[in-house]
């Protein structure tokens, strides 16, 4: 297995299988590409609440289903993999325990910058770093837990990433104690998911979800919902 980035996806490969992880206009283009062997396969991480939800994923994955240049698309939802005649299931292939192991790692960069130095002083806070604008990402419902777990756990303040202000004002309404960080990347974004104690990432139908394995990644346990059911238990 070799995780080749997309820029490198027009050069030629030698490999038996090609994987495209997800649904991206790019990789329309790398179809096409006759260097690239056959059989061609898609990795479909949204379950169909989310396709649901997000209209162009729902474009992507019917225009996959009947593409002939995809041989399958690899689903992690069992029932959605026996709707379609390409799909099959399979677990994703997340390994939450392997921090240390940078060769194995799919993660580089600035993630390894920031795992290579955990710091083992003690973490505070509950960081809740999702893309605010998503519907999928249930944010209102986790701003309200998090206030109800407040009212006995006075000294915990939610750190989050760029709420709308519509948030913002209900959050502000149900006097929530939160610090709004703002947007943030790279190395920004990965420390301050290894200072928290734990981070949320209860959505409403995303069945992969980067921020609940990264944080794990850096040893930040992560409160999720039930549709990342790849998450040990």
């Amino acid at each position: 297995w070799k995780h080749v980035p997309t820029e490198q996806l027009a050069l030629p490969l030698e490999c038996d299988l090609l994987i495209l992880g997800g649904a991206h206009p790019s990789y329309y283009l790398f179809l096409d590409n006759s260097r690239v062997p056959q059989p061609k396969w898609v990795l479909w991480t949204s379950p169909l609440v989310q396709t649901e939800l997000a209209k162009v994923e729902l474009d992507h994955l019917l225009h996959f289903a009947r593409d002939p240049r995809v041989s399958k698309i690899w689903f992690g939802e069992r029932p959605a993999a026996g709707l379609f005649q390409k799909g099959f299931f399979a677990p994703y292939p997340a390994a939450v325990e392997r921090v240390k192991t940078s060769d194995e790692m799919l993660l580089e960069g600035p993630f390894m910058e920031v795992a290579a130095k955990l710091d083992p002083a003690p973490r505070e806070g509950v960081g809740f770093m999702v893309p605010f604008g998503n519907p999928q990402k249930n944010v209102l419902a986790q701003l309200a837990g998090m206030r109800l777990f407040q009212q006995t756990h006075h000294d915990i303040v939610l750190k989050t990433g760029g709420m709308t202000p519509e948030q913002r004002r209900f959050a502000d309404a149900i006097g929530l104690n939160y610090r709004d960080l703002g947007w943030r990347s790279g190395v920004d974004y990965y420390d301050d998911l290894a200072k928290c104690r734990m981070v949320l990432h209860c959505s409403l139908s995303e069945s992969f979800g980067y921020g609940a394995w990264e944080s794990m990644l850096l040893s930040t346990p992560a409160l999720v919902g039930p549709a990342l059911d790849w998450v040990p238990t």
